[in-house]
Parts: structure tokens; sequence; C-alpha cells
């Protein structure tokens, strides 16, 4: 086989033998299944994902009628991946699209993310949701992404998924960022706060201590752009003695003594999660600086807002470089 037809003719006369009946015999889709997986390896060897997309439903399809729910869900999960792959291609060389692979990809994973809530395995559908959430993102459907990657971390709120959670909060964070919804964004970062406190073991432990710092120089960054100056000054004095607590601390094994810290460092030597937690670089300069930032905001000296905002680039995370260049344009529309 080496073209569409030859592989749609294959479809025909498998799926014709399934529907098949007569009075004596019923075609068993167990019988089709094998036939299905050798057409959907050529498929997949010819870098045909459309069409594995399409076989691939076909394959759950059978399993639902063998009442295999798992097989089932993981087919329809198989069948979306093939569809979003097809539509980055597309997407990549820039041909003209309606999208049509994303959103058949996108009914396959939310079948299948109903499934496994219905088979009581959350964690399966928080990282189907997940999943589906980084597609919507990539594709600019934006608020969409942000509501599923909530959705992810509300299934994931106990105390062996605790990163996760906080993982799948921080990227709703970012659509909300590129959206400029900053209440919302607001509490968000208070949720992520929660969290970390939530989990941790110990009151003291400094990865929770670190979650809540970036969070808090976030919410100053916000309560800038609401020109909330007060509350600024407030979170900023917040942060500093969640700081300076930090630094009862005398070594490495004391600072990971906590559940999070435990968790955080298998995740982090794997590679799985980025998380921005080592804030040891802060000292009183740092804080000094936030607060002549909210100063030179607060009186639109630009000449003073640049120079903070240079100073302060090096050591933010993206969300907060973000939320910092905002200020900077805000602050540029005011004075010209």
């Amino acid at each position: 086989m080496c073209n569409s037809d030859d592989y749609l003719k294959v479809y025909q006369q498998i799926t014709s033998r399934l529907k098949n009946r007569n009075f004596f015999k019923k075609a068993s889709p167990s019988e089709s299944i094998k036939s299905y997986n050798n057409l959907l390896n050529t498929l997949v060897d010819n870098g045909e994902y459309e069409y594995s997309g399409l076989v691939t439903v076909a394959l759950a399809k059978c399993e639902a009628q063998e009442k295999n729910s798992v097989m089932e869900a993981s087919y329809y999960c198989r069948a979306a991946r093939f569809f979003f792959r097809h539509q980055r291609q597309l997407d990549d060389v820039k041909s003209p699209s309606y999208s049509e692979c994303g959103e058949l990809g996108i009914k396959c994973l939310s079948v299948a993310i109903q499934m496994y809530l219905e088979m009581n395995q959350p964690s399966m559908a928080a990282s189907l949701y997940y999943e589906l959430a980084y597609f919507e993102l990539e594709t600019n459907r934006v608020a969409e992404a942000s509501q599923h990657f909530i959705r992810a971390a509300t299934l994931q709120q106990n105390k062996d998924a605790a990163m996760f959670s906080i993982l799948s909060l921080k990227k709703s964070l970012e659509c909300d960022i590129r959206e400029k919804s900053f209440e919302h964004a607001t509490q968000l970062l208070q949720w992520i706060i929660k969290l970390a406190v939530e989990q941790s073991t110990l009151n003291e432990d400094v990865l929770c201590t670190d979650i809540k710092i970036e969070c808090l120089i976030s919410m100053i960054l916000i309560a800038i752009l609401q020109k909330d100056y007060s509350q600024a000054r407030l979170l900023n004095e917040h942060a500093q003695k969640e700081y300076y607590r930090t630094q009862n601390f005398e070594g490495i094994e004391e600072i990971s003594r906590g559940y999070l810290g435990r968790r955080h460092g298998r995740t982090h030597n794997a590679g799985i999660l980025t998380l921005y937690n080592d804030m040891h670089f802060m000292n009183q300069q740092f804080f000094d600086l936030i607060e002549y930032l909210i100063y030179a905001v607060e009186w639109s000296i630009e000449k003073e807002v640049i120079q903070v905002r240079d100073e302060l680039c090096e050591v933010l995370t993206p969300i907060q470089k973000e939320l910092l260049r905002c200020i900077s344009q805000q602050v540029f529309m005011t004075f010209n």
C-alpha cells in the first residue's frame, strides 16, 4: 500500500466484515481488531497520522463492543495523539487548515477523560486534562487551556501529587497573564500558596517558603499593574518576612526534610519538573529594588523604572518578567 486509496480500500474491507451479519453467525469485533492493528502499523510506518487516528477510533469502538473499557480509553488517547501530531505537522508548514484534526483530537481526549473519571482514575484523567490544555495553549485556545489546567490541578490535590497540581496551576497562571486576567491570576497565586503550605509536612519547609515568596513577588507585580501600591508594599513586607524565616536553616539536609522538598528532589532530578524554587539569591537589596519599583511606577518616573526593570529581569521567572514588561509598557504609555 502506498496511497490513500489503498488505505481506504483495506479499511472498508475490514469494516464491511465487521458489519456483516447473518442468522447463523455474528462477526466478532475481536476478529477485526487484529486487522485494524495491522493497518494501523502500516499507516504509522508511513507517517499517515490522520488516517492512523481514524483507524484507532475504529479500534476503540471495537473494544467498546467487547466491553473492554480500559483498552477503549487507551485507544481514544492514542487516536487523539495521532490527530494532534497531524495538526502540528500542518501548522509547522503553515498549510491551510480548519483545524479539523485538532478538533477530532480534543473530542477523543475528552471521551477518554470522561471514561477514566467513570473508572475512578483521577490521576489518569488529570494527566490527560494537562495534555489537552497544553495542545489548546499551542493552538491559541488560551481560555480553554486555562480551565483545563485548573481541572488537572483540582483532580490532583493530594499529598503524592502536590507538585503536579502546583505545576498545573502555574500553567493556568501563564494563560491568565497572556489574557491579562490579573484578578483571576491573583486567585491562582493564592491557591498555589495554600497548596504548598497544606502539602508540606514542616511549617518551615524551605521549598514551601520559596514557592510562597515566588507567588508573593508575582502578586506584588500584579498589584502594581492594578495601581494598588499600598497592597504591593504590604506584600513586599510579607515576602521579606518569609525570606528571613529561611535563614534559620543551617544546611541542605535540614532544608530538604519536608515532604515537598523530598518530592521535588525526585522529580527535578528526573528532569520532569521545572520550578523556580531557589530563591536564595535574594537579599535585602532585592526587596529594596521591589520597593523602589513600586515608588518609580507610582510617580511615573520612566528612567528609574527602566533601570530597576533591567536589574530585576536577571532574577525573575518568565511569568514575572512578562508582568514587569506590562508594568513598563503601562508607565511608558502614561509618560507619553
